[in-house]
């Protein structure tokens, strides 16, 4: 048994050529990973800002008519009031306090079913409560109130699918440096001077010191003596 030492010339990102980064960005972001990240982040967010809501994003980004970002499912009212409370009077938020304790406190955002832009502008967040209030025969129905409520909600909620439509394009097709380099750091990843990702065996030993990148590699004499035997006698 013996070992063998070949070295290797090979690069981080920060230290290749702006051409060979330029081969990396690309190779990063063809990685069918950061659409999974994307949407994960979405629902992430989604979850942070309507806390009891079940909300989903459907989008496809890639600079054709018909494409956008999209938010559907259960939307909970009292979620979204929180984002919208300061255009309201005490007396109006105690008005809906008892709209959504008594009558309705969510609504179903339905699918762009044809292309995948946001439609929440389209909605009628309030229809089941003014139905309600409408079959019931309530006196005085704020419908005013309820217009401004609903266009709040639906500028709000198109607010936030254009903000984060911005941040897929950005994610998909504007790679930061910073955030490659740090993968790369992370994961241990280099590339050769062209920017191709250098991919080690699994059986060899791979240290870093000023000189480089070097690579050990054990190997059994009896295996080698025995190919040798065989190829002899072939």
């Amino acid at each position: 048994m013996f070992t063998v030492q070949r070295m290797y010339k090979v690069f981080s990102f920060s230290e290749l050529s702006e051409e060979a980064k330029d081969k990396v960005r690309q190779w990063y972001l063809d990685d069918d990973l950061r659409t999974n990240i994307f949407t994960e982040d979405c629902l992430y967010r989604l979850g942070e800002l309507f806390p009891n809501s079940d909300l989903k994003v459907e989008y496809s980004l890639n600079y054709c008519q018909g494409d956008g970002l999209n938010i559907y499912g259960d939307l909970r009212l009292d979620d979204v009031m929180e984002h919208i409370k300061d255009n309201f009077t005490e007396k109006e938020l105690r008005f809906f306090n008892w709209v959504f304790r008594e009558i309705a406190d969510e609504y179903t955002m339905p699918e762009n079913d044809w292309y995948h832009y946001c439609i929440c502008d389209r909605h009628n967040y309030l229809e089941d409560v003014v139905w309600e209030c409408e079959n019931n025969y309530y006196r005085n129905i704020p419908y005013k109130l309820i217009e401004r409520f609903e266009g709040l909600i639906q500028d709000y909620m198109s607010e936030l699918c254009g903000q984060l439509e911005q941040d897929g394009y950005k994610w998909f097709y504007e790679p930061d440096d910073e955030e490659i380099e740090d993968c790369c750091e992370a994961n241990g990843w280099y590339f050769d001077e062209d920017g191709n990702y250098f991919i080690f065996s699994e059986d060899e030993i791979v240290s870093e010191d000023e000189d480089g990148i070097s690579v050990e590699v054990e190997i059994d004499t009896d295996k080698l003596l025995s190919r040798a035997n065989t190829a002899a006698t072939a």
